[in-house]
């Protein structure tokens, strides 16, 4: 059994976050065209523990200069990202 390298360890842990933060993009930007096509006008997901306060605030500027209305809601010990058009 090899075992890797603390540093190697960290890249994979880094990455994992960043891999996160997609794909909390990629899950609004597939609600936002599943619910538009529903008709609705709003599109909610849960945020990981694992994207940080200033991931989330990027993506909230993100999604506000293309146009949406974001919310950011804590529940319990989770937060909720939702947008609505």
């Amino acid at each position: 059994m090899i075992i890797i390298p603390a540093y190697e360890a960290k890249k994979i842990s880094d990455s994992s976050q960043d891999d996160s933060l997609y794909q909390l993009k990629s899950n609004l930007i597939n609600n936002i065209i599943a619910n538009a096509g529903r008709g609705e006008k709003f599109a909610n997901e849960y945020i990981a523990s694992g994207i940080s306060l200033s991931e989330i605030d990027a993506l909230t500027k993100e999604f506000k200069s293309a146009g949406y209305s974001v919310k950011i809601t804590h529940v319990v010990n989770q937060k909720i990202f939702s947008i609505s058009w």
